[in-house]
């Protein structure tokens, strides 16, 4: 492990090359499951199917990532990071044409498992290769930007679904379509001579995958935080604002305004990142977090009010996950950070997998508030563990 986690030395062209293949690949695969989860959970709805069996479908990417995260650093040492990540392009793409082939819901389940593992490892490579590539002192602006990238693609699936329709073979030959167009820098990049354009790992990670868990609990716990409240928010506000005595439009209005805090807040605070103890700054985002959803209660049917609440409150939420990958970055080398990466991943998909069941139980424990208090509870944990961690770490030092 060291300080920073630095790639090659590469030329402002090779580094522009670089910057492109991994931003056009996060942003395909963005695009692809923002398109992905509401499509099939339409389709399986017009199938007849119940939510609870559309729940456990669409459950079934994130235990995928359970499966395949310990075995992507040993996998990238030995194959290399754009061999493996062409891999599960191929493999994106192949299961999207399986949706149209095979209809029977009950045989989707192993077709999302695989689905699921190939954007597992995407997302996890993908902030492997950009964490690596960015140079320390800008490392959270960086993050802030890949953030909004990314937010910005998953965005745009549901509004593709729009134009596409969700009936015939459009919308999966368009997802289909754009992996492939994502492809096409990864080749570039697997034909280059030399050192190439990606990171490289040389040795085997230091520690198995829970091990990086103890040594920067700040940084990995902001994924399972930011999972459970980001999938808590997009299952359960609309239903939320509902039952608060909002109109339709204006409930499903509220995850327009959660979504544009996400997009417009992760730069600003990946730049205050960048100039302040990054722990502070998770700190900070927590604290945030959990004020947000103790005052909302009292402020959803005022849009004066709850609007701007809301926009800051989904900023500083998405501010957990960007500002804790940059965390990462300055305190593990590539071959830890590869690993970091993973467990990072893999604590997102448990938080996005626990938080609606435990929000959806709080909500029916004690409706409709229930659930901005277990947005607290999840937040004020997070707060404790952190300010207990920095308390124990007083000495000024880049721990996580």
């Amino acid at each position: 492990m060291s300080d920073s986690a630095e790639a090659a030395p590469m030329g402002r062209r090779d580094l522009i090359w670089s910057y492109v293949i991994v931003i056009a690949t996060i942003t395909a695969t963005g695009v692809m499951l923002g398109l992905t989860l509401p499509l099939l959970s339409l389709i399986l709805d017009s199938k007849g199917m119940s939510a609870t069996f559309i729940g456990f479908s669409n459950a079934t990417p994130g235990l995928a990532t359970f499966a395949v995260a310990p075995f992507i650093p040993a996998a990238t040492k030995r194959f290399g990071t754009v061999t493996v990540m062409l891999v599960c392009v191929a493999a994106s793409v192949a299961c999207f044409l399986l949706y149209l082939v095979i209809t029977d819901p009950w045989a989707w389940f192993p077709i999302r498992f695989v689905h699921g593992a190939a954007h597992a490892v995407l997302f996890i490579l993908s902030e492997f290769w950009v964490t690596v590539l960015a140079p320390p002192r800008i490392r959270g602006r960086v993050l802030g930007i890949y953030g909004t990238i990314l937010s910005s693609g998953f965005a745009s699936g549901p509004f593709i679904l729009s134009l596409a329709g969700s009936e015939g073979a459009l919308p999966f030959l368009i997802g289909a379509g754009l992996m492939v167009v994502a492809g096409i820098p990864l080749l570039i990049a697997l034909g280059r001579a030399g050192p190439g354009l990606a990171p490289v790992i040389a040795e085997k990670p230091a520690k198995p995958l829970w091990g990086y868990l103890w040594l920067a609990p700040a940084a990995t716990l902001a994924a399972f935080v930011f999972g459970a409240l980001e999938t808590g928010v997009f299952q359960l506000l609309p239903v939320y604002g509902l039952d608060k005595g909002l109109d339709v439009t204006d409930a499903a209005l509220l995850l327009s305004i959660v979504g544009l805090g996400y997009m417009l807040m992760q730069f600003p605070l990946g730049f205050l990142a960048d100039f302040v103890d990054k722990r502070l700054v998770l700190l900070g985002c927590g604290l945030a977090a959990f004020s947000g959803a103790l005052v909302l209660p009292g402020l959803m049917t005022d849009p004066v009010w709850s609007w701007p609440v809301l926009f800051v409150w989904g900023g500083v939420m998405t501010g957990l996950y960007s500002v804790g990958i940059a965390t990462l970055g300055d305190r593990f080398a590539p071959s830890d950070l590869i690993a970091a990466n993973a467990l990072y991943i893999t604590l997102y998909s448990a938080g996005s997998i626990l938080g609606p069941v435990l929000s959806g139980i709080a909500m029916d424990l004690a409706p409709p508030d229930g659930l901005m208090w277990s947005f607290a509870a999840f937040a004020g944990a997070y707060v404790v563990i952190v300010g207990a961690r920095i308390a124990l770490r007083s000495d000024g030092s880049a721990q996580g």
